[in-house]
């Protein structure tokens, strides 16, 4: 089994914008950190092939690991995944859905030689379905949607205030609520405090899927577990919906489940 981690480092940065929060600057750029796919085949040759193709289109290097077997990588800083499946070998569906479980909304390419199998993937749940009788046509089409599905879930704000540089990636923030004028953004359990209004935070991290649930608090769609009624749940942490925003909030999870 063939392994490998593309990596895509983004260097540009986009426009600055002055005095947007406070006096804060904001400027606006791909995250910096490197991207990293991972390709999970037994077919050494094609693998090969998918690592050059990848090289030529993506323009950075790749580095290649060996593996024995499907499993959870212990990198949990995987962008995407490739996943070669068969049918006579049930693996690469297990390890999907164990994928499914471990992230939210992974992006999973299967890759096959047998087309009929886009049925069962679907089911699973998959991003793409590369056929390998049909390899370059496929390909064509599928390096470009992972490339701007990547961009529009990976981006950073990097935020100059009171002599600190700060950066926020918006689809990791968990949630954020604003009390007295602060605005606590929680990401990765850590959280970073600045100083704002839920409308302009909206504005500023401009993530669809950060969705405003009371009058000063503001959830991200990817990171709640579970809704019954007026209460959802991110991990452990309960939190109520009002009922001038229920509406809004149901119309957007019902969104965000199709």
């Amino acid at each position: 089994m063939l392994v490998f981690m593309l990596t895509y480092n983004y260097k540009q940065a986009g426009k600055l914008v002055c005095d947007y929060m406070d006096h804060i600057k904001i400027k606006y750029g791909i995250w910096g950190e490197d991207m990293k796919i991972l390709l999970i085949d037994d077919d050494l040759t094609f693998a090969c092939q998918l690592r050059e193709d990848a090289l030529a289109y993506f323009g950075h290097d790749v580095t290649v690991i060996i593996e024995t077997q499907y499993r959870l990588s212990s990198d949990d800083d995987i962008d995407a995944f490739f996943i070669a499946i068969q049918s006579d070998d049930l693996r690469g569906f297990e390890l999907a859905q164990a994928l499914q479980e471990k992230y939210k909304a992974p992006l999973v390419i299967f890759v096959s030689n047998n087309a009929e199998l886009v049925f069962k993937a679907l089911v699973i749940g998959m991003f793409q379905f590369i056929r390998k009788e049909h390899y370059q046509e496929d390909l064509e089409a599928v390096f470009p949607q992972l490339k701007a599905e990547l961009e529009k879930r990976i981006y950073s704000i990097t935020i100059e205030t009171s002599g600190r540089t700060l950066t926020i990636i918006p689809p990791r923030i968990e949630y954020f609520v604003v009390i007295n004028h602060e605005l606590i953004v929680v990401s990765n359990n850590q959280p970073t405090v600045l100083r704002s209004t839920v409308k302009k935070a909206l504005n500023l991290f401009h993530y669809p899927y950060l969705v405003q649930i009371r009058r000063g608090t503001v959830v991200n769609l990817d990171y709640v577990t579970s809704v019954k009624g007026h209460i959802l749940m991110i991990d452990e942490k309960s939190f109520t919906i009002s009922r001038k925003y229920y509406a809004d909030f149901k119309s957007a999870w019902k969104k965000y489940h199709i």
